[in-house]
């Protein structure tokens, strides 16, 4: 298992091939789903997309070996990459901005939180500018995420461009209301 790849990571839409060495079967030809899942024989759905082989395959040999297995050595292979596997990022932006909902960003470019907001039609007048929250799924769990707070303001009337976050498939970028509205 550690001589499975552990550079190119997986996407939506690829296939890959699936093993365990302990049942001399043949492996199973898994897709991954637009979800970002696969579903594995004797696991179940797992989420594979940005992992690699090998992450992967640690990972599923650690729920094999929970319950079914007493050694598992598992073997997974990408055998083809979806040939329009070049999706566009899907970001969600909600709260106090002129347009909320889904953006797609094209495959390849960078996007930051305030190109998402600007796209989204900017501000309105009671949006909290400084404590824009960038929610992040890090993981398959539902506590598997981060939050991220943005100072927006400073990155588009004072120019701070470091501070500017690149978002990422899936974020979710929530502008809250000010409190105090003078």
């Amino acid at each position: 298992m550690l001589a499975l790849n552990d550079t190119i990571k997986l996407n939506i839409g690829d296939q890959i091939s699936f093993r365990i060495v302990e049942d001399r079967d043949n492996a199973a030809v898994i897709k991954i789903f637009d979800t970002g899942e696969a579903e594995f024989p004797y696991i179940g759905r797992l989420q594979a997309a940005g992992k690699t082989c090998k992450s992967l395959a640690f990972e599923a040999q650690k729920l094999l070996q929970k319950d079914l297995y007493y050694h598992a050595t598992v073997i997974i292979a990408l055998d083809a990459q979806r040939a329009l596997s070049r999706l566009p990022a899907r970001i969600t932006i909600v709260g106090r901005v002129a347009h909320p909902g889904v953006q797609d960003i094209p495959y390849g470019e960078r996007c930051t939180v305030s190109r998402v907001v600007i796209n989204a039609g900017g501000f309105t007048d009671f949006a909290s500018e400084k404590k824009v929250k960038i929610i992040r799924k890090t993981g398959a769990g539902e506590k598997e995420r981060k939050e991220i707070i943005v100072d927006v303001a400073a990155i588009l009337k004072d120019g701070e461009l470091e501070k500017d976050v690149e978002v990422q498939n899936g974020d979710m970028i929530i502008v809250p209301e000010r409190l105090v509205n003078f």
